[in-house]
């Protein structure tokens, strides 16, 4: 593999308005104060604070300066980079605006040979606050090549870092990681920024064994059995729905906010319907039915999914002791005839032959 031009990870700086955006695997900047909202820390394990009796607001990550504010965050992940983990996000201010974005982080790997030459370069740099100052940067964020080989060829007399995890802090203070591992180092000749962000070694492995693993095993008082398969959660279309801009999060067999809880901050309705689990299925429909469906649902407005789950109960209904007779659209064709053989299942070829079925016969 062969990198002869630049990969920008960075995370993006802040406006006046939000917090930067986190590069790709770091996390956002925190949101400025406006109005009476105050301003919000930022994302991720090392995000900045907002305390108002502090002038920086720096978001942290390989390391934390010795004279850091007491409310800093504390260093995070590994100089191995297993598992990747991108840059934190500096905190909002009432007055300077939102935090920088954390820089990304990225993994390179090859079996043979990774090369970084003339104007190569990879960025993963911590952005500025929202005035464009350094009181609310990001941290750096995350940079791992792996390969057997691994060479580095700065040009001679260049001013441009080629592996750069840098914060916007004019001291380098806030920092990410930068992991070599290779087993021929013969050509490896970097220009880390900072140079206290790199580590070099041989460790070849690119995940941790085993791998991490999330799983749900209960919510909202409810066990979730193993292996389940996927579950969505969702309401009956008689269910008093939360509005759009509610951020109420019950889910499962809960009513809705009995209590008023902080996430609703506003009373129970009078009518309530519990949350249910649904197994999620998937099917194929002809083209004919799917525009019905498309139809019926446009016309009543409603989702194409409750239109189908009317249908379905309603099959199940008609197929009960009680629903019509399934012999109903058949009657007009059954019948009976009286006089025929008794032998006529057992010898029909024979009857058929006495009959002249299927020889020709004379036109009259």
């Amino acid at each position: 593999m062969v990198i002869g031009g630049t990969i920008n990870i960075s995370g993006s700086n802040g406006t006046a308005l939000q917090g930067g955006f986190g590069g790709p695997g770091g996390f956002a900047g925190g949101n400025p104060g406006r109005l009476d909202l105050p301003p919000s820390a930022g994302s991720g394990p090392g995000g900045g604070p907002t305390n108002v009796n502090t002038s920086l607001r720096h978001a942290v990550f390989a390391v934390r300066p010795v004279d850091a504010p007491a409310d800093f965050a504390q260093p995070y992940g590994n100089a191995l980079l297993i598992p990747m983990i991108g840059g934190s996000g500096g905190g909002g201010s009432p007055s300077e605006g939102g935090g920088g974005g954390g820089g990304g982080a990225i993994l390179i790997a090859s079996s043979s040979l990774i090369r970084v030459e003339g104007t190569g370069r990879i960025l993963a740099e911590g952005g500025y606050n929202g005035t464009g100052g350094v009181r609310s940067v990001g941290s750096g964020g995350a940079i791992r090549l792996v390969a057997p080989k691994v060479v580095g060829l700065r040009p001679l007399q260049s001013a441009e870092a080629v592996l750069s995890v840098r914060s916007a802090d004019s001291n380098n203070a806030y920092h990410g990681r930068i992991r070599i591992d290779s087993i021929d180092r013969t050509e490896l000749n970097f220009w880390f920024q900072p140079a206290a962000a790199a580590s070099i070694g041989s460790f070849m492995t690119l995940q941790p064994s085993p791998r991490p693993r999330l799983g749900l095993v209960r919510a909202a008082g409810v066990d979730i059995a193993a292996d389940s398969g996927p579950l969505s959660i969702w309401n009956s279309r008689s269910a008093v729905r939360p509005p759009r801009k509610s951020r109420s999060r019950h889910a499962i067999s809960e009513p809705w906010c009995p209590s008023a809880c902080d996430w609703c901050r506003r009373p129970a309705p009078r009518s309530s319907t519990p949350w249910n689990w649904i197994t999620g299925r998937t099917g194929r429909m002809p083209d004919r039915q799917v525009a019905d469906l498309e139809a019926e649902s446009r016309r009543r407005k409603i989702s194409k999914s409750d239109i189908i789950r009317e249908r379905l109960q309603r099959h199940g209904e008609g197929l009960s002791d009680t629903g019509p007779d399934p012999l109903a659209g058949l009657r007009d064709i059954i019948g009976s005839v009286k006089g025929l053989p008794h032998d006529l299942s057992a010898r029909k070829k024979d009857y058929l032959r006495s009959l002249r079925y299927g020889q020709d016969r004379p036109r009259g």
